[in-house]
């Protein structure tokens, strides 16, 4: 067992199997990890459009991280094409699912008029349930 990064803080070489065994079986957290591997070009190579595709069975699952990791594929056209208000509908999801990470960028892009249309009464709203769950920039704000 060896550290790859912050994702993945002590894997074995197999482990990307193991993972692909339990995402081909179905298992949400198994495809929203493998997807992270991909993504991040851990143990097996960089690939957005594999990572995009085990994030979105994932997501189809209600698996609020994958959700979130779908929606900015989307918003920055990673492995699809890019397309900021099917992104946002993603991490909007997310958001209503507690994820602190997706509130508070729902609330940028709200706050911003970024993919979808400026809605600062909302955008704070978003921003300060992130906050309220320790989110560090969401504090900030």
């Amino acid at each position: 067992m060896y550290k790859i990064n912050a994702n993945f803080p002590a894997v074995s070489p197999n482990m990307a199997e193991i993972f692909r065994l339990s995402a081909e079986q179905g298992l949400a957290a198994a495809q929203f990890y493998l997807g992270l591997m991909y993504f991040d070009g851990c143990i097996v190579s960089k690939d957005y459009a594999e990572a995009f595709k085990w994030y979105h069975l994932s997501a189809e699952q209600g698996h609020a991280e994958a959700r979130y990791h779908l929606g900015i594929c989307l918003f920055n056209g990673d492995g699809t094409a890019p397309d900021k208000t099917e992104g946002l509908r993603w991490i909007r999801q997310a958001a209503r699912q507690g994820l602190a990470e997706a509130q508070y960028n729902l609330g940028i892009c709200l706050l911003y008029g970024d993919g979808a249309a400026k809605n600062e009464t909302e955008a704070v709203r978003w921003i300060r349930r992130a906050a309220d769950q320790g989110h560090p920039q969401a504090k900030k704000f």
